[in-house]
């Protein structure tokens, strides 16, 4: 996607995509031609349409990266090497499941082995969240233009387009399930150690009965 450099005036970002002026809008027709008054209008019409939607589109993408940014600088005061309670574990079901940890939007699903999913909410095309997409089996199919992505983050289909590059991906998270509670590890994935995740001795108890609050 066509970023333009950022400035104190997006005005001056935007390159200019038609003209700008009403004289670059006319094109030169043969002689004797004549172009109907309705016509001239609507062609007007869709060309102030499409720049709407170019300079929009702009504006909300350098918000969206502005949020990225600061969200980042955010997740250096967060312990990030650590197991994070995020639902419980009937809350998943067949569909996902969107939830924000640390500050970053992370969407889950269960797969089909009964693993728990856990991808950037993020697709990096358009930056809708993958949570407004659906699952296709084991995968995530964004709901903007069709990208699936698998459950460790990498596209698998890109449609109309044949070959997939490898830098289309987004970042997977470790989890893990205890005491009936699905939980995330947000640090580096290598380090990740189910062996830790808490776990309290009397939840295995026969003696002892769990009780969830509302």
């Amino acid at each position: 996607m066509f970023l333009p450099p950022r400035s104190t005036s997006w005005q001056a970002d935007c390159p200019p995509l038609l003209g700008n002026s009403k004289a670059d809008l006319s094109v030169p027709r043969p002689a004797g031609h004549v172009q109907s008054t309705a016509k001239r209008r609507l062609r007007t019409r869709s060309v102030a349409q499409f720049r709407c939607y170019y300079v929009f589109t702009y504006i909300e993408s350098n918000h969206r990266l502005v949020e990225l940014k600061n969200r980042k600088e955010a997740r250096m005061e967060c312990l990030r090497n650590a197991w994070y309670p995020v639902c419980r574990a009937n809350a998943l079901d067949e569909g996902l499941f969107a939830q924000q940890v640390l500050g970053e939007r992370i969407v889950f699903f269960r797969k089909s082995d009964g693993n728990v999913a856990a991808l950037e909410d993020l697709c990096p095309h358009r930056f809708l969240p993958l949570s407004k997409g659906r699952r296709c089996g084991d995968a995530i199919e964004c709901g903007y233009h069709g990208l699936v992505f698998e459950a460790d983050g990498r596209c698998s289909r890109i449609p109309g387009q044949p070959v997939v590059p490898s830098s289309a991906k987004v970042r997977s998270y470790p989890t893990g399930e205890s005491m009936g509670l699905i939980w995330i590890w947000m640090g580096e994935p290598p380090i990740a150690d189910p062996s830790r995740l808490y776990r309290l001795p009397q939840y295995d108890d026969h003696r002892w009965r769990a009780v969830h609050g509302g």
